[in-house]
């Protein structure tokens, strides 16, 4: 049962695989300062040429988090409006998304949900049978 809730905690509170220059923005537009317009249109001419110039070949570009995909696994969850590295699915339970970061610590809470429940399921049957 703690083996469970600890698994669960560490899956909830782990990075499920944002990568970091994803981070480092999200980070630089809470805490950097105002753009006007003359930077947004150098930015978007540097967007336009990052597109072009992909560093890891041509496995893709999410124009939505204006990134490049090291690999074929990352994609952009559209609940959580980011791309995950290693995506698996996006959990209600977790409240976030599984992907490279946090997949051991998501199959370990669901491994032991079953054994709890495996467990009590003997309990209830052996209870029966000695009555």
């Amino acid at each position: 049962m703690t083996t469970n809730i600890i698994a669960l905690l560490t899956g909830i509170l782990q990075n499920p695989g944002i990568p970091q220059p994803i981070i480092d923005k999200i980070l630089k537009k809470q805490f950097g300062k105002g753009k006007d317009a003359q930077s947004e249109d150098i930015e978007s001419q540097q967007l336009q040429a990052k597109q072009q110039q992909n560093p890891y070949g041509q496995i893709g570009y999410c124009s939505m988090c204006d990134h490049h995909k090291k690999d074929r696994n990352t994609y952009h969850c559209i609940d959580c409006d980011i791309c995950i590295e290693g995506f698996d699915h996006h959990c209600v339970f977790f409240s976030k998304c599984i992907g490279g970061g946090n997949i051991i610590s998501f199959w370990t809470s669901i491994i032991m949900v079953f054994a709890i429940f495996v467990s009590f399921g003997g309990l209830v049957v052996f209870d029966a049978v000695l009555k």
